[in-house]
């Protein structure tokens, strides 16, 4: 017979959008039950190493007012000072050019003309101080909480007004091939969504989001970045976690319209809660939610989201001290076609304590079709040969000297937490968007289940996973208040 526990909140997910909620709820003193179950796995084991799933390339928590008030909030700041590392500079890596981009303006400046000579790195410059100025307003607009996106006829006159307000700049660096093809391919990795025409709004956020700073974990840290530091949050905050680190929905049950029971795999415990936060991914909502009147008019809404790219990263083990003296610890490059860019744009993330004795790993990352991964095992092998093909015709041409093995994380079965979770998906939709960043709101059909995951503000990638968990905390607190039969007595 099972174990009945009864809390304030469940929340699902290992998403950062679902952990921002899950510790803001137990901050404000709350019962929280949390279930990882499609958490991103920060290591996987291969052939006996301890090898990372995915590149830690964070923006700094200060540049946007969500995630610094959040941090903030949860007494998080000096933790993320202590176990974030901020790297100098983005390096720059072509066939033929190898330059930075450091985040203080002067020192930009300076490397543009160096690499770009006078008149067109002060150019280039002069167009990417214009970009952050935009980004400032826009900062000051997503510093007010706007409700992205919009519940009802109220919220969606305000966001209207909010956008208007929004700075229309693109840009332009004719003559800079390579500044192009950095810009867009920062935008991808800046963003959870994929459309023909990015907004102003994404564009910006995105893209000055990396300009301004990036950070990664240190050896304290599990890989994770802002996930992990929130995980161990919300264990010091005396948060329970069903199943552990491997907790998984076994199923979700409902009656009268709202979610009244969770059972989580290998738990002999119903957890029933008074509101339930998801920031799993809709695929895997779906799958969980019962099949009634519901559920198909949820459904019909969910369905309309769907992965357009994902990101294949490929583990290079290389003996130590073998890689190029003058390879940054993070560095984005731009292979060449024919002599011409051709618009791809691969991280390239050195990860020293990685491997065995002797070792380090050299992560690979680039975008592929999300289709192509029902072709399975043949289609990233042959990606992988590419990949090392790309490697070795200019970064490292004595490559296959020094590689001692590569593994494919995609490719691994993955016992550990993670192995369902996409690192970095890139989602298209069939829906409109609000501001051109906004996708699901957070209310469903269900009474008492709020949305908090990356389809929520994906136009806005990390920075809309932090919008979306604080925006769920505070609408259950409000339900909470409002449905409290003791309050005001």
């Amino acid at each position: 017979m099972k174990t009945r526990r009864v809390f304030d909140v469940a929340v699902l997910g290992g998403s950062t959008g679902a952990l921002v909620a899950a510790c803001l709820l137990r901050k404000k003193g709350y019962k929280v039950v949390h279930v990882e179950h499609d958490g991103l796995a920060g290591l996987y084991h291969h052939a006996g190493r301890a090898l990372p799933v995915a590149p830690e390339f964070l923006p700094l928590p200060r540049r946007s007012p969500v995630m610094a008030e959040v941090l903030d909030t949860l007494s998080l700041v000096a933790d993320s000072g202590r176990l974030l590392r901020a790297l100098p500079a983005l390096q720059i890596l072509t066939p033929g050019r190898r330059f930075s981009l450091p985040f203080e303006p002067e020192k930009q400046r300076a490397e543009l003309s160096r690499e770009f000579g006078e008149e067109l790195g002060a150019r280039a410059a002069e167009r990417i101080a214009a970009l952050l100025h935009a980004d400032a307003e826009t900062s000051k607009l997503l510093a007010e909480h706007p409700p992205l996106p919009p519940d009802g006829l109220f919220e969606r006159r305000a966001l209207k007004r909010l956008g208007d307000t929004v700075p229309d700049t693109a840009p332009s660096f004719e003559g800079l091939p390579e500044l192009e093809t950095l810009f867009a391919g920062l935008e991808r990795l800046g963003s959870y969504l994929h459309t023909e025409a990015p907004s102003p709004l994404q564009r910006l956020r995105s893209v000055a989001g990396l300009l301004q700073g990036v950070v990664r974990g240190t050896a304290e840290l599990e890989p994770g970045g802002y996930a992990s530091l929130l995980r161990r949050r919300f264990e010091s905050l005396g948060g329970v976690r069903a199943g552990g680190n491997k907790g998984i929905v076994e199923s979700i049950g409902v009656k009268s319209g709202r979610i009244d029971v969770i059972e989580v795999l290998d738990d002999n415990t119903e957890y029933h809660p008074r509101f339930v936060v998801s920031g799993l991914e809709v695929a895997a909502l779906r799958r969980l939610l019962p099949l009634d009147s519901r559920r198909r008019k949820f459904d019909a809404r969910l369905g309309s989201v769907r992965p357009r790219e994902l990101l294949f990263s490929l583990n290079l083990v290389l003996k130590a001290g073998k890689l190029p003296l003058g390879l940054a610890d993070a560095a984005l490059y731009l292979p060449r076609e024919n002599g011409a860019l051709d618009g791809e744009v691969l991280l390239l993330e050195r990860f020293p304590e990685a491997g065995g004795e002797g070792e380090e790993v050299l992560q690979i990352s680039t975008f592929v079709p999300a289709s192509r991964r029902e072709q399975g095992r043949p289609f990233f092998e042959q990606e992988e040969a590419r990949l090392l093909d790309l490697l070795r015709s200019d970064l490292l041409p004595f490559l296959d000297e020094h590689l001692v093995a590569t593994s494919a994380p995609i490719l691994e079965d993955g016992e550990s937490r993670g192995s369902r979770l996409n690192p970095w998906p890139r989602l298209e939709t069939d829906l409109g968007l609000s501001l051109g960043v906004g996708l699901l709101p957070p209310s469903t059909p269900y009474k008492n289940l709020i949305l908090a995951g990356r389809e929520n503000v994906p136009g806005l990638g990390l920075e809309g996973e932090f919008l979306a968990g604080h925006r769920a905390a505070r609408l259950v607190a409000e339900q909470a208040k409002r449905h409290d039969p003791l309050k005001g007595s």
